[in-house]
């Protein structure tokens, strides 16, 4: 037959089991800090940013992907795929997306793409995707992605290639001229 606790065994138990409810209620608290603060610093980043699970499910968005990217609400984002959004995002842009998903959420890594991509203004603008697995205990989790809107870079470089096009001209017939 087991013996019974002695009073003072059953206050050490309770001293212990009040220790561990506090320190629990400490890191619920932390938790919350850090979520929230986290939501804030998601949502204030200027470049559109999502996370997506291993099912490839919207799980958030911040407000530049929610108004820039796809101009619905982030509520109308959130637990729904590439697929889910037909009218939003195009079939072709949603293959491309899903197929690089795919590729990114078979091994912790990273990865970098640029592609065309239909805003929610209708105008379709070159962006650069910087995306990662998101991992935990050696468990993908699924992955979370930058964009960066890089159509006014294109344009520059596009740009400066007619004027170095234009003067090596001007230097050509310049030349010839001379001669």
């Amino acid at each position: 037959m087991s013996e019974k606790p002695s009073y003072a065994m059953l206050e050490n138990k309770i001293a212990r089991l009040e220790a561990k409810l506090a320190l629990f209620e400490t890191l619920k608290e932390e938790q919350k800090v850090n979520h929230a603060f986290l939501k804030i610093l998601f949502d204030i980043i200027p470049s559109p940013m999502f996370y997506k699970d291993i099912n490839g499910v919207y799980q958030y968005c911040n407000d530049a992907f929610s108004k820039t990217i796809l101009g619905i609400p982030k509520e109308e984002i959130t637990g729904k795929s590439l697929y889910d959004l037909p009218d939003i995002i195009p079939q072709k842009n949603a293959d491309i997306y899903y197929q690089k998903d795919a590729e990114l959420l078979k091994t912790v890594t990273q990865q970098s793409y640029e592609t065309k991509v239909k805003c929610a203004d209708g105008i379709e603008r070159d962006y650069h995707f910087y995306k990662s697995t998101l991992v935990v205990d050696n468990q993908i989790l699924g992955l979370v992605g930058v964009m960066l809107d890089v159509s006014q870079y294109k344009n520059t470089l596009s740009e400066l290639d007619k004027i170095n096009t234009a003067l090596n001209k001007v230097s050509i017939t310049d030349r010839l001229t001379r001669l």
